[in-house]
């Protein structure tokens, strides 16, 4: 059994796409090629039409697709030829082959069944409401001001014991100064 990950960043349905995927794997890999197979589904604005690379004898294969006007028939066709070069066959081999050539037309009755499967689009997300968005902006801006009121604070008492310590070492120096033996007795001691 084959194990098949899909990454989509495509606008199309991911289930559907690995239906498709699955199906071109049935009829052109066999059991032992790639047993976990990594399919990669790209949007593409610059190409009108599906187009692919796959890692040759390896496990993993990229279809670019348009975001209008797919060909099932040529979806497919790109899928497996990607899965051919998967299985080891390299890209001059597959030209003639009604099974992995694009230039001909046999390829449209050997997919035939690709009209039959769903590809449909995602729905797009609704934007959020600028409510919403506002009003998370303001609760962040009001949870940062409360944070650097907390900051000036802990500034503000670690001032107040710099000060403190700063007088206690103002007085003792001028102990030492009205004493100066007591002074010189202290830098004996130590």
């Amino acid at each position: 059994m084959r194990r098949i990950v899909i990454f989509n960043r495509s606008v199309y349905r991911q289930g559907q796409l690995k239906k498709f995927v699955e199906k071109a794997a049935t009829e052109v890999l066999n059991d032992k090629t790639a047993p976990i197979l990594n399919a990669t589904f790209l949007d593409t604005k610059r190409q009108k039409r599906v187009c692919g690379w796959g890692a040759g004898e390896g496990n993993r294969i990229c279809i670019w697709m348009p975001r209008n006007g797919i060909d099932k028939k040529r979806l497919v066709l790109v899928i497996a030829r990607q899965l051919g070069s998967l299985k080891g066959i390299p890209h001059r081999s597959m030209n003639g082959n009604g099974r992995y050539d694009p230039r001909l037309d046999a390829y449209k009755d050997l997919y035939a069944w690709a009209d039959d499967l769903p590809l449909e689009k995602m729905e797009k997300k609704k934007p959020e409401q600028t409510g919403g968005k506002y009003l998370r902006k303001l609760d962040h801006a009001r949870m940062m001001i409360a944070k650097a009121k907390q900051r000036i604070r802990l500034r503000e008492q670690q001032l107040i014991k710099a000060r403190r310590q700063l007088k206690r070492w103002e007085l003792t120096e001028e102990k030492l100064e009205a004493h100066p033996g007591v002074a010189q007795e202290m830098i004996i001691e130590c």
